[in-house]
């Protein structure tokens, strides 16, 4: 129904558009001169379009001279940086063929410091097994000494932690000093740091109270001879010193058999 219409109006404004110029023929035809007005007026206007282009091209030409020389710099500037480009990549070029030899020179390096490392390791290794040995054989013969070197205190202490390990119990230092006159409390807990310190023994502790958990077996074998010869030493001739001394010696066993 709408295109029915569009093409009524077309055909209507068609008509009436003819009409106005018949119109407009047929009245101006009475004018005198009126081709000369006619002819005036187009010159005017080619004149005024002569105007109007002449100005829209020197526009033209004045944008497309700023457009030109806008382009012209970064071109410029493009041409700079292809011509370093160019010069990076001749340097790389150079740096790349120089590679492998770095390459072959820092793996000669490696290796050397690789047996450098390896020698040194063995050297390293043979010293520390030397001063083991060393140790060892120092720490054995302190060991065998040390039970000669200690005093008859010393020795109660020992044999105390000996009945300890063999009866699995621990005991309280105090009650251990307080039975046997012989020690003092501070010797005897002295005396019991220094034996841990140096390996002879191992135990646990709360505050007084002592866990033995090992004892140097050099130590032991040589304990009941060396704690008889202690005796002799200390008490020679004084029989009642021996008596005594061999009656704190069974209040030590018999603590822990309690």
């Amino acid at each position: 129904m709408e295109e029915k219409y569009k093409i009524h109006a077309f055909y209507i404004l068609l008509i009436m558009f003819l009409i106005i110029i018949f119109l407009f023929t047929i009245e101006s035809a009475a004018t005198p001169g009126l081709a000369n007005y006619v002819i005036f007026s187009l010159t005017l206007i080619s004149i005024a379009l002569a105007i109007l282009a002449i100005v829209y091209t020197m526009y033209a030409n004045s944008a497309m001279s700023q457009n030109i020389s806008s382009i012209e710099s970064p071109s410029k500037g493009l041409s700079v940086s292809s011509a370093a480009l160019s010069e990076s990549t001749k340097n790389l070029s150079k740096k790349a063929d120089d590679l492998p030899a770095i390459i072959k020179l820092i793996s000669e390096k490696v290796e050397e410091t690789h047996t450098m490392v390896s020698m040194l390791s063995a050297k390293t290794g043979d010293i520390i097994t030397e001063k083991l040995e060393e140790r060892k054989e120092f720490d054995e013969d302190m060991i065998n000494r040390f039970p000669s070197r200690s005093s008859l205190g010393g020795i109660l202490i020992i044999y105390t932690c000996l009945q300890a390990l063999k009866t699995k119990k621990p005991f309280l230092l105090k009650n251990i000093t307080d039975k046997t006159p012989y020690l003092s409390y501070e010797y005897a807990f002295g005396f019991l740091e220094a034996m841990r310190s140096f390996g002879i023994i191992s135990y646990k502790s709360d505050k007084d109270l002592f866990s033995v958990e090992s004892i140097n077996e050099l130590i032991v074998k040589k304990l009941s001879e060396e704690m008889d010869r202690k005796i002799e030493a200390v008490a020679e001739d004084d029989e009642g010193f021996k008596q005594n001394i061999k009656k704190e010696i069974g209040l030590i066993e018999a603590y822990f058999q309690e």
